[in-house]
């Protein structure tokens, strides 16, 4: 707003500032003709519910506050969509400012520390913590007045009545779920940097930091970095040295009790410490009770004695523990992690490298299954990233003011600050990408190669690609070293899965690789250290990026960070700043999946199988056998249903989605990396026949045809541009595409038991449906679902299809006796069963009766992951380990 605007009752006079939420201006009221202030909610948040709400708890808790030490709410009042509070002016300077100009003397230091130590009583008496107390927040009156403002992080307690006690509870509702990170850096206390429930103990350690930095005139905690700030909040002491040397003894004593990071060891009420400002204030008052207790200095000069040979001994250790550049801490310091809960209904993708985090530690980024998402870790909630829809494979500038991201066939960067996201190149999905100092981008695209493109955006070069001749499969997570003298990256080989692959060094004039670790992936090459994933471990070793040499021992730093389970990707779900922070996603309990009979009215009987993450499972064609692939081993395995015998089909690993000959003699499976297709006898130890191959496109089998002849098959490039074919199996195995259109997506093409009708999934009309179409010459469709479909499978003889939407299956009566006729869908029942997120054909199947369906049912909890983990100071942790 600007000066002489109106608003309400108030003429807008100047602007005072902004803040998290709010913006203050001073105004006159022109009823009462008083000058206030008047704030205001931020345009970027008014219509946000949360802010709102926080913003009118704001409200409450000033209204229930009447104290000389906190500005006075005259009001809440609505402006046409703007509220406002109308709050007391304090005119004067804030405690802030006068830091700024250096230390304060020792007697106004008392002076404010007691007015502000009166104000928190009051709010504390009224079950309010303040949680944002900083310099920033303390008005200085210009006739000596001391004020407490800005309540709008402010925690709501609840007094409750037990026995003789009056005890205080955390009113939750509506309030910040654990695992925010809420306040200013410097002043949170360790409970609240760490994401915890906080109490009014988090007010007395923030004034504590205020008192110090009065006393300093410098800040009792900081660094480089938000990250660096956190991190020496839970780690560090404050520099007591700086301290005035003619500091009241209970002044110091003061200062220790509220800056204990163990809040069992702080001062429980603000009330303790005044009282010890009242002793610095008044020193005589104590004279007497000092000389009563001389008796005891022998047993205190002996306690001192042992802390000063404890604090040696420490820093003997200390000292000691500088091993390579790494500062060691003592054995007892554990690791400090900081969880972040997410909600439900915004949980991550399992996609290649889903989670980025700002190089200064502040900003989280992670893709999920309609749009990336962004968490502020100084702010409570995870919101949508604007511009990002349909995004994934996030990663940051190396300034961090663009978020580059993967959609729709493209690379994008969007400007972290809001804008509209800039096409870079195209590209299919990404493995890996890194955006380096140079202004380049280079990204994996795993079995086409490294590519890089400018970050300004153009033409992508092809720097690698894998070699057929050595073996060589798929690349992954590319990196340059140096001054772009060579590459660092995961090699996939020839009948390996990604916890096989090695981690490699390059150059562009190399005849090949160098090899730097066998079964490892995903490396981030950060200071003088590699930082690698063993399956779910992440490791750490020295490294020389001029020798390209790795030194000493290879040690743990963190266990169950998130893999994703895609074939063409061996990323893993952690994130670096560049001030030591490391994010992760945290990986789930074991997925495990079991097999299920449902009947048509939806009740189940479980089968006698070990629980595996099992997929798609086929029955054969006289029903007596299942086959199935696992993602945990990514092969196919065969139950026997009249034994209930499991044994294991395919031993090379990277086989799925299984499809049964019309014999039931071979199962047809795509293979490498879902670039081929193959087939295997079932009751042949012997090795898999090629059928087709595509170094383009991703196939996956679906149907065969009823005599045997043919393969209906999908493809993908990169799963987005899907579309379908038909494959010979006798003579020369040609290929004939039966859906090929730029534009739309049709896939999961099912031949029906007479082999004259074809059932898929497309998405013309903007969402998935399932279609039926004369095959082999197909003519007019017809759309058999309504409001939405995908996995359509025939009834074995024919008269009704099948398809699942929603978590529901669906069912329609279908006549081919004369054309073509569809009935209403019909729910048959809904429940969730295991699903294939990224496609849409069959992920269950019939039994040859048609009155059974098999579906694979969840056993575990949600394969996503419910936090991301946060650790401040990754290399003092390595340290710690070494």
């Amino acid at each position: 707003m600007h000066a002489g605007e109106q608003l309400g009752n108030y003429r807008v006079l100047s602007s005072l500032g902004t803040g998290g939420m709010g913006e203050v201006y001073r105004a006159k009221d022109c009823q009462l003709g008083r000058e206030v202030a008047l704030k205001l909610l931020l345009t970027a948040v008014r219509d946000d519910p949360d802010c709102a709400a926080r913003f009118e708890r704001e409200a409450r808790a000033l209204a229930s506050l009447s104290h000389p030490n906190i500005a006075t709410l005259h009001g809440l009042e609505v402006d046409g969509d703007q509220r406002f509070l109308v709050m007391e002016l304090v005119s004067g300077e804030t405690l802030e400012s006068r830091i700024a100009r250096g230390p304060l003397p020792l007697d106004q230091v008392l002076s404010v520390a007691r007015s502000i130590a009166d104000g928190l009583a009051a709010a504390h008496a009224r079950g309010i913590v303040h949680r944002d107390l900083k310099p920033a927040n303390v008005m200085l009156g210009t006739h000596g007045e001391v004020k407490l403002l800005d309540f709008g992080i402010s925690k709501l307690l609840r007094p409750t009545a037990r026995g003789d006690q009056t005890t205080v509870e955390l009113d939750t509702a509506g309030e910040t779920a654990a695992g925010t990170v809420m306040g200013t850096a410097p002043y949170m206390s360790p409970e609240q940097a760490s994401g915890q429930d906080v109490d009014v103990r988090t007010d007395i350690w923030s004034f504590g930091c205020v008192v110090y930095e009065m006393l300093t005139g410098v800040r009792a905690f900081g660094g480089a970095s938000f990250a660096a700030t956190l991190a020496s909040i839970l780690h560090d002491e404050p520099d007591w040295r700086r301290l005035p040397t003619s500091l009241p003894p209970s002044l110091r004593r003061m200062l220790l009790r509220t800056l204990r990071k163990d809040r069992e060891q702080r001062l429980h009420d603000i009330a303790d410490a005044r009282l010890e400002l009242d002793d610095a204030v008044n020193p005589s008052a104590v004279e007497e009770a000092t000389q009563a207790a001389s008796a005891r200095w022998p047993r205190l000069l002996l306690g001192a004695a042992m802390l000063v040979g404890l604090l040696a001994g420490l820093l003997l250790g200390w000292v000691g523990g500088l091993t390579d550049g790494l500062r060691s801490p003592s054995p007892d310091v554990a690791v400090r992690h900081v969880d972040v809960t997410l909600p439900s209904d915004l949980r991550p993708t399992n996609l290649d490298r889903g989670l980025a985090l700002s190089p200064d530690g502040r900003v989280l980024v992670y893709a999920s299954a309609r749009t990336l998402l962004l968490r502020r870790l100084d702010e409570p909630d995870v919101r949508p990233l604007a511009g990002g829809e349909g995004g994934s494979s996030p990663f940051f500038s190396p300034d961090g003011r663009w978020i580059g991201f993967w959609a729709d066939g493209q690379l994008r960067k969007l400007p972290l600050a809001g804008g509209v996201a800039i096409p870079l190149c195209r590209a299919q999905r990404p493995s890996g990408v890194s955006w380096g100092d140079d202004g380049h981008i280079v990204f994996g695209q795993g079995g086409a190669g490294i590519f890089e493109v400018s970050a300004d955006g153009g033409e992508a070069r092809l720097l690698l690609q894998p070699q057929r001749s050595r073996g060589e499969l798929a690349m992954h997570g590319p990196q340059w070293l140096g001054d772009r003298r060579a590459l660092l990256y995961t090699l996939l080989s020839e009948g390996e899965n990604w916890n096989g692959a090695r981690i490699v060094v390059q150059s562009l004039d190399a005849s090949g690789p160098r090899v730097l670790l066998e079964q490892a992936t995903d490396a981030r090459h950060v200071g003088d250290h590699l930082l690698f994933l063993r399956g779910h471990r992440l490791m750490a070793m020295r490294f020389d990026d001029h020798s390209y040499s790795l030194h000493g021992p290879m040690l743990p730093l963190v266990d169950g960070v998130w893999r994703s389970f895609l074939f063409d990707s061996g990323g893993g779900h952690y994130a670096l700043s560049s001030h030591g922070m490391l994010a992760y996603f945290e990986q789930p309990a074991p997925y495990l999946r079991s097999l299920v009979w449902v009947d048509r009215a939806g009740n189940e009987q479980a089968l006698p199988i070990p629980q595996r993450f099992y997929q798609h499972p086929r029955l054969s064609p006289d029903g007596r056998r299942i086959v199935v692939d696992t993602i945990d081993s990514q092969d196919l395995w065969l139950y026997e249903l009249d034994d209930s015998r499991l044994t294991r089909l395919t031993t090379e690993q990277t086989h799925l989605h299984p499809v049964w000959s019309a014999d039931g003699r071979r199962v047809i499976f795509d293979h490498s990396q879902g670039k081929a297709l193959y087939w295997k006898a079932v009751d042949d130890p012997g090795p898999s026949e090629l059928l087709l191959d595509d170094a383009e496109y991703m196939l996956t089998p679906v149907s065969v045809t009823p005599d045997g002849t043919a393969l209906l098959f999908e493809r993908s490039r990169d799963y987005v541009d899907f579309d379908f074919g038909r494959l010979e199996l006798d003579g020369e195995r040609r290929v004939t595409m039966l859906a090929e259109s730029p534009s739309i997506r049709e896939m999961a093409p099912v031949i029906s038991p007479d082999g004259l009708w074809l059932a898929f999934v497309s998405d013309e009309t903007g969402q998935q449906e399932v279609y039926v179409q004369a095959f082999p010459n197909a003519g007019r469709r017809w759309m058999v679902s309504m409001g939405g479909g995908a996995e359509p499978t025939w009834s074995p003889r024919g008269d009704e299809l099948f398809y699942r939407w929603n978590g529901a299956l669906m069912a329609v009566k279908v006549d081919s006796a004369a054309g073509f006729r569809a009935e209403q869908p019909q729910t048959l029942f809904s429940a969730e069963y295991g699903r294939e997120p990224l496609s849409a054909h069959p992920t269950y199947d019939v039994s040859p009766d048609g009155r059974r369906f098999l579906f694979v049912k969840n056993v575990s909890v949600s394969p996503n992951p419910q936090r991301i983990r946060l650790l401040f100071d990754w290399p003092q942790t390595l340290a710690q380990r070494m």
